[in-house]
């Protein structure tokens, strides 16, 4: 066992006080800087740009000497000696990319306008929109295809319109195709809010309704049944189980049920009297959901 005296730890002591904050591969003393360059925390690195003296310590060319500079330097300059450079590594100022990309995503949204939808009376009145961002230059044709794709409404967008709430009650008025943000903004106030209404032709007496099978063993998974003003629910299930190929059945012992989707999970559900016209109930399913 080794006992140290207490003249042998005050020297230890004290040569550990010395060393830098430096980490070379070779364990030597740096020489003393000038009181005018004081070292600061965190750690620096060195870096040579000498091939006669790497940065990394070669064991042959001695220790790293700093020279004095003839002036005090700022803490985010460069002590510099003889192709040493010695750079922080740390800075208070956050990389330029970053400020450009932070930038440019701020001057994207400063450029694009919020506009919430709704598909029907209902939701209008429950305030359960769904929201869209379009440009401030977006067309009529954006603006109702964005409002489509909301509701995963995947159909040909000229049978749909875009109109603007005027009331609570359900009144609404078209928007105007040719500058539509525009004149959603002189109708609406700061909320952007819009209907989107499905086209009725006055001039067809006639439209197409899915009938799906319900409890039905088959394969088909819908029919499409053309229905006029004067169809009845009796006909329409009669025609469904036919097309179904279920032609030995009593059609009175089925009914047809009016579907309403509420939101991707929610739905209602009402079955159709005998004598109820099915076209009539699909024009206000469209007006009124």
């Amino acid at each position: 066992m080794v006992h140290l005296n207490d003249l042998s730890k005050i020297s230890i002591r004290q040569r550990l006080q010395r060393q830098s904050s430096f980490t070379l591969p070779r364990k030597k003393p740096l020489p003393t800087i000038s009181n005018r360059l004081t070292l600061q925390r965190p750690i620096h690195r060195v870096r040579s740009s000498s091939t006669e003296h790497p940065s990394i310590g070669d064991p042959e060319s001695g220790p790293i000497y700093i020279e004095k500079e003839p002036r005090s330097r700022g803490c985010g300059e460069t002590f510099s000696s003889s192709n040493v450079p010695i750079e922080s590594t740390t800075s208070s100022k956050p990389p330029r990319r970053e400020k450009i990309q932070n930038k440019s995503q701020q001057d994207e949204e400063e450029e694009r306008e919020i506009i919430k939808v709704y598909d029907g009376n209902a939701t209008f009145r429950n305030g359960t929109p769904r929201t869209i961002s379009v440009p401030k230059q977006a067309s009529y044709t954006q603006i109702l295809e964005a409002a489509l794709r909301t509701f995963h409404i995947n159909d040909d967008c000229t049978k749909y319109c875009i109109t603007v709430p005027t009331d609570d009650v359900g009144g609404d008025q078209p928007l105007d195709e040719t500058n539509p943000l525009k004149s959603l903004k002189q109708i609406s106030g700061r909320i952007l809010n819009i209907y989107i209404r499905y086209k009725e032709r006055g001039d067809m007496d006639f439209d197409y309704v899915r009938v799906y099978p319900g409890i039905l063993k088959t394969h088909d998974c819908f029919k499409v049944i053309k229905v006029t003003s004067s169809s009845t629910t009796t006909e329409v299930i009669a025609k469904a189980l036919s097309d179904f190929g279920l032609t030995n059945v009593n059609a009175e012992k089925y009914s047809l049920v009016e579907v309403l989707l509420i939101s991707n999970v929610n739905y209602t559900d009402r079955i159709l009297k005998p004598n109820e016209y099915p076209l009539n109930v699909l024009r206000q399913q469209r007006k009124n959901i």
